[in-house]
């Protein structure tokens, strides 16, 4: 891999307070991966050796334009003014080529063409190219440091979307007050900075693939005319020309403090942030032709309120410092299109699928399944309790909740199992020293959020009895000896698994305390050490400890991406699963930091 990263700023005075700016930034990388399973491998000495190369070319670069006013007058009034345009294109192309069949291991991936066609012969290349362009402007004005204001807009166009959609207007705007410049606090003795801001403003979101506003072709079966072969052509996709801009609008308030001489200071911040026209994949009917197609589906609100504190809790020789974050969070669909009610979908392994919901009134992507109210024991009256329809219910098995009362379990007995956002999460740090020895402590937890556990899934409904499972599921199962009501007795478990997998047993509570860093270090006098100007050394540990009811690794993990964010590009693949994530690793270290 070969990569270059190169930046260039110009700035050029043209007037007192005129500035005009030029900024260019690109990067390449270029990447090319070899190959090669030779005889000593089992699929290579089948094949005579198993070759194929691939060379990516990435490129990406940026010009700015920049124009800027600024100025003060009588020390009262401050402005400034800035205009500009933007450019950026992004440009991958891919070469990949496949052989086997070769008289010898020694030429490798450098002879494709001496492989056995017949054996294996695969050629790809592709090219993509996307550009986005933007025009901005921003004005700001200060009247004795006191009242604050600016107002902005960006103008934004990509070619991902079609020529009457390409450009999307984003404003923002917002308004501070200096609260403690006024004369009521100029002379306050434990008021240090108080400052109230409020704020508006858009964003925009372009994140869909290359073409899905345009029909392109490409190669499909092959057809006979005349007695000869021809290479067939469909479409690549269902285009939507109508596609446009994801936009999301946020309202912020927020309070800046300081008190006692900056013992106590941090900040206090409301949030609305709605997205629309979200760029979702639409699920459709196969008969179609094609199974989705990308649209811009509903509003999503965030409302939340962060609190960031910091403070002094003790001065001198041995001194404490506390520094707090603090948010809440709540995720609501507000609004679905007029051809759907709701949305399900969700993929995860080979066996699990449909266990997330989109309707108005929930979260994004709740966790949807099936709601389990214990185990039906011996002597129940399983004959006539609602249960699925299927023949050998018995004792052992999960007694399903009957949401509507219909007296057999179905998919309309499916119910909002938990969600994918915390209620809250907080990260406390504290900082104790000591004269030159101090100890930091670290804690981070998120509470109130839901995962999908396929490992416990796997263990309940086991798909292939090679992999391992949790013992606690078997250990613990139901029996005669052992009626337990919070484990099935795993017998025949397909009369109640399927598509009733996903349910109150598989989806889980993730919330965690984790003791994230802790650090106890020393530093040394080098007043005598000549040019050494710091000398500490320090233990560490990382992931001390976790406080958690979940039974697997990593409440934290997630196998279908880290970002659960409804404003993600491609947020509609994004959901909170665990399967057979990786061991959260204890780390222990040892360090000394020399500065000369």
């Amino acid at each position: 891999r070969n990569q270059f990263y190169g930046s260039l700023t110009v700035d050029y005075d043209l007037v007192k307070n005129l500035k005009a700016t030029v900024r260019f930034g690109a990067e390449a990388n270029n990447r090319r991966d070899d190959f090669y399973r030779s005889r000593v491998a089992e699929i290579g000495r089948a094949e005579g050796g198993v070759a194929n190369v691939e060379s990516t070319e990435y490129t990406h670069w940026l010009t700015e334009y920049l124009l800027k006013y600024e100025n003060t007058w009588n020390d009262t009034h401050d402005f400034s003014l800035l205009a500009g345009a933007t450019f950026e294109e992004f440009l991958t192309r891919r070469l990949y080529g496949e052989s086997a069949g070769f008289l010898s291991d020694v030429t490798g991936t450098n002879l494709l063409q001496s492989g056995d066609g017949e054996l294996r012969d695969n050629l790809q290349s592709s090219k993509f190219k996307n550009t986005l362009n933007g025009f901005l402007g921003r004005m700001t004005y200060g009247y004795r440091d006191r009242y604050l204001f600016t107002a902005s807009f960006r103008v934004d166009g990509s070619s991902r979307f079609s020529e009457n959609n390409k450009y999307a207007f984003f404003p923002s705007g917002s308004i501070g007050w200096n609260i403690s410049e006024e004369a009521f606090l100029e002379n306050s003795s434990w008021v240090d900075n108080l400052k109230l801001r409020i704020g508006y403003g858009e964003l925009g979101n372009q994140g869909i693939d290359n073409f899905e506003t345009l029909l392109t072709l490409q190669s499909g079966g092959n057809s006979v005319f005349g007695g000869s072969i021809f290479r067939g052509v469909v479409p690549a996709r269902l285009p939507n020309p109508d596609l446009r801009w994801e936009t999301t609008a946020e309202t912020n308030v927020g309070l800046d403090f300081s008190f006692v001489s900056n013992r106590i200071s941090g900040t206090l911040d409301y949030f609305d942030r709605k997205t629309s026209d979200q760029l979702f994949v639409q699920p459709l009917p196969s008969v179609v032709g094609f199974t989705s197609v990308r649209t811009n589906l509903g509003e999503v609100v965030n409302k939340g309120f962060e609190v960031g504190l910091q403070t002094k809790n003790l001065i001198g020789d041995f001194s404490w410092n506390t520094s707090l974050n603090l948010a809440f969070l709540k995720n609501e669909v507000t609004q679905l299109p007029e051809f759907t009610e709701r949305l399900i979908g969700g993929q995860i392994g080979t066996f699990i699928t449909n266990y997330t919901i989109v309707q108005e009134g929930s979260p994004l992507r709740s966790f949807y399944g099936f709601e389990i109210d214990g185990v039906f024991q011996e002597g129940d009256d399983i004959e006539n309790s609602p249960t699925p329809d299927v023949s050998g219910y018995a004792p052992g098995m999960p007694r399903f909740v009957d949401q509507n009362n219909d007296n057999t379990i179905d998919e309309d007995d499916r119910v909002v199992l938990g969600d994918p956002f915390p209620d809250y999460s907080f990260g406390i740090n504290n900082t104790f020293k000591y004269k030159r020895l101090s100890l930091n402590v670290f804690v981070l937890g998120v509470q109130g959020i839901e995962t999908l556990d396929a490992n416990i899934t796997e263990s309940l409904y086991p798909t292939n009895d090679a992999r391992n499972s949790i013992s606690e599921y078997y250990v613990n199962r139901w029996t005669p000896s052992n009626p337990t009501n919070d484990y099935p007795s795993g017998i025949n478990p397909s009369l109640y698994g399927g598509a009733r997998i996903v349910n109150s047993w598989t989806v889980v509570d993730a919330s965690f305390i984790r003791f994230k860093n802790v650090t106890l270090g020393y530093d040394f006098d080098v007043d005598r050490l000549g040019p050494v100007s710091t000398l500490r050394v320090f233990v560490a540990a990382d992931n001390l400890a976790t406080i958690t009811d979940y039974k697997g690794y990593d409440p934290d993990a997630s196998a279908s991406g880290s970002d659960a964010n409804p404003n993600t590009p491609n947020a509609e693949n994004v959901t909170r699963v665990a399967y057979n994530s990786y061991p959260l690793a204890r780390t222990f270290r040892v360090g000394i930091d020399v500065k000369f």
